[in-house]
């Protein structure tokens, strides 16, 4: 599940452009980032193409944050794992 949605935001541009650097500090973006796709957007043509880079950048944020907790996940099943190798050679002694 997405962690950062644009669904149900108040869709004034300046609220958009708030919400998406409140997410890109979250998931642990520099300054520099944050300072560099803000001047994107404010540049970049209007309206429409605010909504294209934050839908993109929202993206790539829960891409980010589902990649981590697959990580964690897969981790865990290790750890599992070796657990459950572990009874069962123990049982066999």
């Amino acid at each position: 599940m997405a962690k950062y949605s644009l669904v149900g935001l108040n869709g004034n541009a300046f609220n958009v452009i708030g919400y998406v650097k409140k997410c890109m500090k979250e998931e642990g973006c520099t300054t520099k980032e944050i300072e560099d796709w803000t001047e994107k957007v404010l540049t970049s043509g209007g309206y429409n193409v605010l909504l294209v880079e934050a839908m993109d950048m929202i993206d790539k944020l829960n891409d980010k944050q589902e990649d981590e907790f697959d990580d964690d996940y897969e981790e865990g099943d290790e750890n599992l794992i070796d657990e459950e190798d572990t009874t069962e050679e123990e049982s066999e002694e």
